[in-house]
């Protein structure tokens, strides 16, 4: 998902423990994995 996301591990890691929260990224890790933006903000 990194690769995909095009995203460093960091940022993927602070998007799951909730510390990066800009639309960008949120709306990258969204795409790869193909679920609406609103299920992953939950």
């Amino acid at each position: 998902m990194i690769l995909a996301a095009r995203r460093d591990r960091v940022t993927i890691w602070r998007a799951e423990t909730g510390q990066e929260m800009k639309p960008s990224t949120l709306l990258k890790i969204a795409h790869v994995l193909n679920v609406p933006l609103a299920d992953l903000v939950r």
